[in-house]
């Protein structure tokens, strides 16, 4: 059996017109594919943390999602800038070594936009 826990995640932020998605995944660019699927508007990959252990990422998107609760609008959407949420997520601790989503050595990431 598979400890959930130490499967590693990473925190994304899906930008579609002036809404972010806020989320964790263990696969970003499979979850990227259904959420670009189901939104209505055109989304890209804004933002991806390096991996890390799946209760850090999700006590990151937890913090999130109560810092940014003012703006929400359904489920993990909200509507402001994308830079603000990254910024936010960069200036959580112990997250400080994020590179963008080119050079995180995930070819699958590169063309998704």
């Amino acid at each position: 059996s598979i400890d959930k826990n130490s499967i590693r995640t990473l925190v994304f932020i899906v930008e579609a017109g002036t809404y972010v998605m806020i989320g964790v995944a263990e696969n970003v660019a499979t979850r990227f594919q259904v959420l670009r699927t189901h939104c209505p508007i055109p989304a890209r990959l804004a933002y991806t943390t390096m991996p890390m252990a799946r209760p850090q990422a999700r006590k990151i998107e937890e913090r999130c999602h109560f810092n940014f609760a003012a703006r929400k609008t359904q489920g993990e959407w909200f509507e402001m800038p994308s830079a603000e949420a990254i910024a936010f997520i960069q200036g959580l601790e112990p997250i400080r070594d994020e590179v963008p989503v080119a050079e995180q050595n995930q070819p699958e990431l590169n063309n998704l936009t």
